[in-house]
C-alpha cells in the first residue's frame, strides 16, 4: 500500500536471525507523495542512531520542521551512541531496548531540547577619570620610583594605562610606571588612560643628593650632612663626588649602588693620616683629640653607610710608582718584619674611618684606598657591623684599635697586604668572608682577645710565595723578629680566641700563633696547599688545635733542605694537638723545643716524615723563655699516644738534633716516645733494633718504644717483652 509521509518520518526494519531479533531504524528527511516511490537504502547503526533520537525529539514535542540532523550528530555523546548500537547489532540485540542505548538517546534529546543559556553580552563601563597615587617627589640621581594608578570608576572595563616623560634626559618611565632620574631637573610624567584619554600628571624634580626624610635637595654630600638632623636618611644620586665626608650624628648614607655613586677622596697625599669618609672624629697627625668610650660615651652611634664606592683615583700612586699589588706587596716585607707589626699611624689613605662610634652599619660598598692605606680603620668603636662589602688594593683591608664587640661578615678582601688587622681589640666576630691575595689574611696583635674567627675562606691566586725570595730555615724563628705571611696570624699575647671552619689554600702559613698568644682554640679548619706549614704555634701555651684537615703543606728543595709542617709546636708547651687529619706535608707533626704537649688521636698519613722532634744544639742556637734556656729543656715529657701514623715515605717518627736532616745524632737518652700509636700494621713500626720484624712506619734513633697497638680500632696493645 502506498501512502504519504512527512519529513522526518522514522522507519523500522526487523530481522530474525539465528533466533535472534535485530531490529534497525531510518529517517526519510523528506516529504514522499502517496503516488511517489521512494528508496530508503541500506539502514546502518548511524541511521538507527539519527532515528532513535529524532523519535524522542518528536516524543518530546518538538515540531518536526524543526529537527535538524546535523545537529543531532554534533552532539558530543552521539558518536558514543553509534559505537554502542553498533556493538548491539553485532551480537544480535535488539538495540532499541538496550538501556544503555535509551539513557544515551535521553541525555542527546535533552541536550538539544534544553540548551545552555547563552552568555549575556558585556556591559562596558567607560572610564570617568584616572589619578596618580603618589604626589609630587624629590629624588636623587639614578633613584628609581614605582607609581601606580587609580582608575574611576573602580569598576571600569578598560583599565590599560600608557606613561610618559616630558623630559626623558632628566626621567624617564616604563611601560609600567617605574620612574628613573637621570640628572638634575623637573620632569612631568603623565598617565593617560586607554579608554576615554583621562590624564594625570606628578612631577619628579631630581637632585644630587636629597635629604628624604626633610625632603631637601643639596648638590654636595657634605652640605646635606651638615644640615640634617639625628636620625634623617640621605640619599646620594649617581655620579663622582670629590669629597671628604665627617659624620659626627646619626644619619642613614645611602648610595646608588657600588660603581655608580662614587665618592673620591680629595685629601693632598702626606697628610697622615687622612680618611675619605670620618665617623666620629678626625684624627690630627694620627691622634685623635679626646678620649672616647664607645659604651658609655660615644661621639656618635647609629650611622649606616651603603650602596657607595669610596675610592682615591686611580692614578693616586705611591711615590715610588709601586701601582702593581705584586710588586708593593714584594716591597711590604720589610714593614712586616718590624717588631712592631703592622702601624696604624703610617696608614696615609684611609677609605673609612669610625673613631669612637658605636652601633653602626657598614654595607654594600666597594672600598680601595690604594697601596699604602687602608680601606677602613676602626680606633675606639663598638658595635660595628660591616657586612657584604669589597675591598681590595690596600696596605690594609679593615683595622681596629682599641674596639670590641664589632662584626665583620661576608665581605670580599683582594689584594690587600693585610685584609683584616686587630690591635688590642677583642670580642670581634670575624666570619663568612672571602679573602684572596693577602700577604696575611687575618692579623690579631697586642693583647686581641676573645675573638671569633669563623667560616671565612682565605686563599692566593696571584700571590705566589716562591717570588717574594723568603729564606726559612729551621732556626730563623726568634722571637720578634719575623711576622710571616699568613692566612690567619696571632701575635703578642692574642689569646682566648677562637679559630674554626676557616678554610685557607695556597698560602705561604696557615695559620700562626706566636708571641704569648694563648689558649686559643684552633678548631675544625681546612687548610692546603701552604708554601711552608699549615699550622704553626711559636712561644705559647694551652692552645687546642683538633680538628682540622691539613694537606700539602712544605716545600722540598733537596734531600738535606726539607722545610714545612703540617703542625709545627716551636718552643711551645701545654699545648692540645688531637683529631688532626694531616695528609701529604713533608713533615706531619712537628715538636721543636716543646714539652708538656699533648698529641692525641691525630691521623698521620702519607707524609715524608710523620711526626718530627727536634732538639736545638745549645752551641749553635739559643733561646730563652721566661728566663729559661729552651734549648735545655727535654722535650721528652711531650704525650704522643692513639695517633693513625701510616703511609709516611719515610718515617713514620723521627728525631733531629738540628744537625741536618740526616746528620749524626750526638744525643744520648730519648727525644719522643712512640709507645702507644697504630703503625699502619699489627706487627708495629720498623726499626732495625728495637723491632726489626715490624711492617709499619719506620721511626728513627733517639726514639721510645715499649708499646703499640696491634688494630687500626686501637682496642688492643702489644707490649714489647722485657729483657
Amino acid at each position: 500500500e502506498n501512502i504519504a509521509v512527512n519529513p522526518n518520518t522514522v522507519i523500522t526494519a526487523t530481522a530474525e536471525t539465528e533466533g535472534s531479533t535485530i531490529v534497525l531504524k531510518k529517517v526519510i528527511p523528506v516529504a514522499v507523495a502517496e503516488d511517489e516511490n521512494y528508496d530508503a537504502g541500506t539502514m546502518t547503526p548511524e541511521d538507527t542512531a539519527l532515528a532513535l533520537v529524532i523519535e524522542g525529539l518528536l516524543n518530546a514535542g518538538m515540531d518536526p520542521a524543526d529537527i535538524d540532523s546535523d545537529e543531532i550528530k554534533d552532539v558530543n555523546s552521539f558518536d558514543d551512541l553509534v559505537e554502542q548500537i553498533t556493538t548491539g547489532t553485532e551480537e544480535g540485540n535488539n538495540v532499541t531496548e538496550d538501556p544503555d542505548v535509551i539513557d544515551k538517546v535521553d541525555d542527546i534529546v535533552d541536550k538539544i531540547m534544553n540548551p545552555p543559556t547563552p552568555p549575556s553580552p558585556p556591559v562596558i563601563v567607560s572610564v570617568t577619570g584616572v589619578s596618580i597615587d603618589q604626589e609630587d617627589q624629590l629624588l636623587a640621581k639614578g633613584a628609581t620610583l614605582n607609581l601606580t594608578a587609580t582608575i574611576q570608576p573602580v569598576n571600569a572595563t578598560n583599565k590599560n594605562v600608557t606613561w610618559a616623560s616630558d623630559d626623558e634626559a632628566v626621567a624617564t618611565v616604563s611601560a609600567d610606571g617605574v620612574v628613573t632620574t637621570a640628572a638634575e631637573g623637573t620632569a612631568i610624567i603623565t598617565v593617560t588612560t586607554e579608554n576615554g584619554n583621562k590624564t594625570d600628571t606628578i612631577e619628579i624634580t631630581v637632585a644630587n643628593v636629597v635629604n628624604t626624610t626633610q625632603g631637601k635637595g643639596y648638590e654636595t654630600i657634605s652640605d646635606a650632612i651638615d644640615k640634617a638632623d639625628a636620625g634623617d636618611t640621605i640619599e646620594v644620586g649617581t655620579g663622582t663626588y670629590p669629597e671628604n665626608l665627617l659624620i659626627d650624628k646619626s644619619i642613614n648614607l645611602i648610595g646608588m649602588g657600588m660603581g655608580n655613586t662614587i665618592i673620591e677622596g680629595t685629601m693632598p697625599k702626606g697628610i697622615s693620616p687622612m680618611a675619605i669618609v670620618t665617623i666620629g672624629e678626625v684624627l690630627y697627625n694620627g691622634i685623635a683629640t679626646r678620649q672616647v668610650d664607645p659604651d658609655t660615651n660615644p661621639i656618635v652611634s647609629n650611622v649606616s653607610i651603603s650602596g657607595f664606592s669610596i675610592v682615591y683615583p686611580e692614578d693616586f700612586v705611591l711615590a715610588d710608582g709601586l701601582t702593581n699589588i705584586r710588586s708593593a706587596a714584594k716591597s711590604s716585607l720589610d714593614l712586616m718584619r718590624k717588631d712592631d707589626g703592622i702601624l696604624f699611624d703610617e696608614m696615609e689613605n684611609i677609605g673609612i674611618l669610625i673613631l669612637g662610634a658605636s652601633s653602626c652599619e657598614i654595607a654594600n660598598n666597594e672600598i680601595a684606598a690604594y697601596n699604602y692605606g687602608a680601606a677602613m680603620i676602626l680606633l675606639s668603636s663598638s658595635n660595628i657591623t660591616i657586612v657584604d662589602n669589597e675591598i681590595s688594593e690596600n696596605q690594609a683591608g679593615i683595622m681596629m684599635q682599641n674596639s670590641f664587640d664589632n662584626t665583620i661578615n661576608s665581605n670580599q678582601i683582594n689584594m690587600n697586604f693585610v685584609a683584616i688587622a686587630l690591635n688590642d681589640s677583642d670580642n670581634n666576630h670575624i666570619s663568612g668572608n672571602n679573602i684572596v691575595d693577602s700577604l696575611i689574611g687575618i692579623y690579631l696583635e697586642d693583647n686581641s682577645w676573645s675573638n671569633s674567627i669563623s667560616g671565612n675562606t682565605i686563599e692566593n691566586e696571584e700571590l705566589i710565595f716562591s717570588d717574594f725570595d723568603i729564606k726559612v730555615s729551621r732556626g730563623d724563628i726568634s722571637r720578634g723578629s719575623f711576622i710571616e705571611p699568613s692566612g690567619i696570624l696571632l701575635s703578642r699575647d692574642s689569646s682566648y680566641s677562637t679559630i674554626s671552619s676557616n678554610t685557607i689554600n695556597n698560602h705561604y702559613v696557615g695559620i700562626v700563633t706566636m708571641e704569648d698568644s694563648n689558649q686559643n682554640n684552633i678548631i675544625n679548619n681546612t687548610i692546603s696547599d701552604v708554601y711552608y706549614t699549615g699550622i704553626r704555634s711559636v712561644y705559647n701555651q694551652g692552645n687546642t688545635i683538633s680538628g682540622n684537615t691539613i694537606d700539602n703543606s712544605g716545600i722540598d728543595l733537596n734531600e738535606f733542605e726539607v722545610y714545612g709542617y703540617g703542625i709545627q709546636l716551636a718552643y711551645s708547651y701545654y699545648n692540645d694537638v688531637s683529631q688532626n687529619t694531616i695528609n701529604g706535608n713533608i713533615m706531619g707533626i712537628g715538636i721543636v723545643d716543646s714539652w708538656g704537649n699533648n698529641v692525641e688521636e691525630n691521623t698521620v698519613y702519607n707524609n715524608r716524615v710523620g711526626i718530627v722532634g727536634l732538639e736545638l744544639n745549645p752551641d749553635d742556637y739559643s733561646v730563652t723563655l721566661n728566663g729559661r734556656d729552651l734549648a735545655k729543656i727535654p722535650i721528652e715529657s711531650n704525650v704522643i699516644v692513639r695517633n693513625k701514623i701510616y703511609d709516611n715515605t719515610e718515617y713514620g717518627m723521627y728525631v733531629d738534633w738540628y744537625e741536618g736532616y740526616a746528620g749524626i745524632n750526638s744525643r744520648t737518652g730519648f727525644i719522643l716516645d712512640a709507645s702507644r700509636n697504630w703503625w699502619g700494621d699489627a706487627s708495629g713500626p720498623y726499626h732495625e733494633v728495637i723491632n726489626p720484624e715490624g711492617l709499619g712506619n719506620a721511626i728513627g734513633d733517639g726514639i721510645n718504644l715499649n708499646s703499640w697497638y696491634i688494630d687500626e680500632a686501637m682496642t688492643e696493645l702489644y707490649h714489647i717483652p722485657l729483657n
